[in-house]
């Protein structure tokens, strides 16, 4: 999971740990310098507790906030569906409005200064398949 220097910032003050336990614990820079979450024993979301929620639901990084409302999964039933057997949370609960939907997908371009949310075109999963890092989901359900 991508998240920037702000977003870091915000969870580990959430947290209320220092800046060095905090990124020991829970960060990880790639060898192209992007910072990443570190992962579970499962790969799962380092964040996710036992239940599957959220422990830093109010404060989560973009890439959270924006699942699964990225184009390559809101561009094709079969993409979404497919994304629906990886994640317990896609077609159930309310429906999401699509100008929420329009607002998230912006706010994501925007944050990461690159992509084109109307090309339908998610640059932190750009970033990553250019990378040939494989997209790791969150498959939790939000804390609220």
């Amino acid at each position: 999971m991508y998240l920037n220097d702000e977003e870091s910032e915000r969870i580990r003050a959430s947290l209320q740990l220092s800046r060095g336990w905090f990124r020991r614990r829970y960060l990880q820079r790639l060898n192209d310098g992007d910072q990443v979450l570190a992962s579970g024993p499962d790969e799962r979301c380092i964040f996710l507790d036992a239940a599957g929620k959220c422990r830093v639901y109010a404060v989560r990084p973009v890439q959270c906030r924006t699942y699964p409302f990225w184009p390559e999964l809101v561009g094709s039933a079969a993409a979404w569906n497919r994304e629906a057997r990886r994640c317990e949370g896609i077609n159930r609960g309310r429906a999401v409005a699509r100008s929420v939907v329009r607002r998230a997908l912006r706010e994501c371009v925007e944050q990461q200064g690159e992509g084109n949310a109307e090309a339908g075109v998610n640059p932190v999963v750009q970033r990553q398949q250019a990378a040939g890092r494989p997209r790791r989901g969150h498959a939790g359900r939000d804390a609220n």
